[in-house]
Parts: C-alpha cells; structure tokens; sequence
C-alpha cells in the first residue's frame, strides 16, 4: 500500500504535466486561475503561466472526429488522453482547485505547489515557498483517494512494455488463455492478442504494425 511519503513523491514527478494537461482541456481560467493570481508575491504581476494553445473545442475523441486528418494537435491530444488516465490529472487539479477554496492558507500553499513544481518561478516567496510547497503536497496527498504512479519516461516506458510483452509470451507458451494472461499482466484481451500476432491496437481493433 502506498504510503503518504511516495505519494508526495508521484505528485513531484507528476504536477509539471498540468500545464499541458489544463490547456488542451480548456480549464486554466477556471481551474487554477484563482490559486495563481490571489496570493501576494515578491513581484507587483506572477508571469503568465507557459502553455499551448489548443482548439478550445476540442473534446479528445480523435477516433471518431470528422476533423480528425485535418488537425495539427491530434498527437497531443491523443498523449494528453494517455496522461489524463494514468496520472490521474483531472484528480490533481480538483484536488488544487478544493484545497485552495479552503482559505487563504490552503491557497497559499497550493500558489506554493504551482511555482515550486508545476511552472517553477524562483523569486515567489524565496524564503517559504519550498515549505509552503511540501505541506501543500501533503494537503493534496491526504485528500486524493487511491494511489497515484510517478511520472514514466519514454525509455521507462518502453522497457515496461518490453518486460510485459514478454511476460505474455512466457504466459501463452505455458497455455494460459488470452483472458487469464490479460489479468495477470494487467491489460486488455486486445493487447494480449496484439502481441501475439504482432499487431497493435488503433481505435479498439488490431492493426498492422
């Protein structure tokens, strides 16, 4: 069972993905606007937050959007999806948005999270912002339910796929079906049968690689 400390950990590792998250969703303003602007700083105005411009329309369903040869964005939107679910992103940001409206303290530890580790601005508050960082964390921590995973790099990534299609080969040979092989790698019937004939999965159905 993951315990308080590694889930501040994965909140570290996961918060930098927020501004990419928040703009192709279109929730910057009403999302985390308040906790970024309310708080006195060191400076007269924060900087702007860095973020894309995406289509503010746009509803992440790229298998089924008549628009879908045409758009520039669709590879990020497509990544974003991917990060959404396994970070548990939209889970953060109401957990922000939450803690924030408790009061003037909450908000400024959750300015604190913003500065120290989604957009890092070193001249917020340089005496207490890392303080006001950690016990935010610990805010958040407490209040998402369930586990939260550490960011993954590409390679990261990678390996982890290699060490799982592996695993489903072993399982195959041993004579499991493409049902119990799924549960004990954890992953879809599909994916187990993708690997097996090497193919892969695109829009619910194998396809050539």
């Amino acid at each position: 069972m993951q315990d308080l400390a590694e889930k501040c950990e994965a909140l570290k590792s996961v918060l930098p993905l927020l501004p990419i998250h928040l703009d192709l969703i279109s929730r910057v303003a009403s999302a985390l606007g308040n906790v970024w602007e309310s708080e006195p700083s060191v400076l007269d105005e924060p900087p702007p937050p860095r973020l894309l411009t995406p289509d503010m329309f746009c509803q992440c369903r790229c298998s089924v959007c008549p628009y879908r040869d045409e758009c520039k964005e669709e590879s990020w939107v497509l990544l974003e999806r991917t990060m959404r679910r396994a970070y548990r992103l939209d889970d953060i940001v109401d957990a922000m948005v939450n803690i924030a409206a408790r009061g003037p303290a909450s908000r400024r530890c959750m300015a604190a999270v913003y500065w120290e580790y989604v957009d890092p601005w070193e001249r917020w508050n340089p005496d207490t912002r890392e303080a006001w960082a950690l016990e935010g964390l610990q805010y958040m921590a407490e209040s998402i339910r369930g586990p939260l995973f550490p960011f993954q790099g590409r390679q990261d990534r990678l390996a982890e796929r290699r060490s799982r299609d592996e695993e489903i080969v072993r399982l195959r040979a041993e004579g499991l079906s493409h049902r119990k092989i799924a549960k004990a790698v954890g992953c879809s019937k599909l994916a187990v049968g993708a690997v097996l004939s090497g193919k892969r999965v695109k829009d619910g159905a194998l396809v050539e690689r």
